[in-house]
């Protein structure tokens, strides 16, 4: 199945503003944090426009990351040194004087040699000041009639502004899509049982989360109830800083096997290492 446009994202969703974590500018800038590490640092421009404004984020070591750390040094947003600050701006300060100097030089004589302009009166003529005194039979003039429809008007544009005013509702919730078909349990590990499955394309409404943002607690797709997917094939749409975090249900307990005694002596077998940054879930 071919996962919709609509739940693609084509950057990091834990890339955005100091205090705001669902917004982010477009293009690279100091003003876009990276909430991953610890503490939040500014990725450098290379990071930003070839890794985490890029469909490319899950290649970056910190998102595949399991636990926060901080930021490496070669990652990090270089800021420009105060000197040369101060050199940029003397130097556009001459540019600008040099430039003012040449443009007097050049139109000196069509400043100064112009003739004054010469003012011609102009005759006011004021009317008549009326004591006519306002009895019960007056009517209401035409000026008077103009200026209560000009009110009127400027009145009910004000009431349309204000009508067609809309706002965000304040408990917009968080979705959340799969790149792969993962399962859904009972709590956040291969330790619970399954109890849905949460298919490419489809949707579920976030509940919380763990500390670590490994897991989403969501609302069971497949049956009732909430279950725990895996955050590694995610995709999630809408405000993350309002998801609560959530205690996950204890590890369900399984029963000691007794060791069989050896049969033979010889060396204990070694164990090669598994790889620490490959995901260790079945999603299947």
């Amino acid at each position: 199945m071919v996962t919709s446009d609509k739940f693609i994202i084509h950057r990091c969703p834990y890339l955005g503003l100091e205090d705001d974590l669902t917004t982010v500018t477009d293009f690279p800038s100091s003003l876009n944090y990276c909430h991953r590490c610890k503490p939040m640092e500014i990725p450098s421009s290379m990071q930003q426009r070839t890794i985490c404004l890029s469909n490319d984020y899950m290649r970056c070591t910190i998102f595949s990351s399991y636990n926060q750390r901080a930021m490496p040094k070669s990652m990090r947003w270089q800021q420009v040194s105060l000197y040369k600050q101060k050199t940029f701006f003397y130097i556009m300060l001459g540019i600008i004087l040099l430039a003012s100097t040449g443009l007097l030089f050049a139109y000196w004589d069509n400043l100064f040699s112009a003739k004054a302009a010469q003012t011609t009166p102009v005759a006011v003529y004021l009317p008549a000041t009326s004591t006519h005194t306002p009895t019960s039979t007056d009517t209401p003039t035409a000026t008077e009639t103009q200026k209560l429809d000009v009110t009127l008007t400027a009145t009910r544009v004000t009431l349309k502004a204000s009508a067609t005013s809309t706002s965000l509702p304040p408990n917009a919730s968080a979705l959340v899509g799969v790149r792969i078909n993962t399962n859904c349990r009972t709590g956040p590990g291969q330790s619970y049982d399954k109890v849905g499955n949460l298919e490419v394309g489809q949707q579920a409404v976030i509940l919380g989360r763990t500390t670590d943002f490994q897991y989403w607690l969501v609302e069971n797709p497949t049956g009732t109830g909430t279950c725990w997917i895996w955050a590694y094939y995610s995709i999630v749409t809408g405000p993350m800083d309002r998801i609560p975090v959530i205690t996950p249900p204890p590890r369900p307990t399984s029963t000691a096997q007794p060791t069989p005694a050896p049969t033979s002596i010889g060396p204990a077998p070694t164990t090669a290492p598994s790889p620490t940054n490959e995901p260790t879930e079945d999603p299947g």
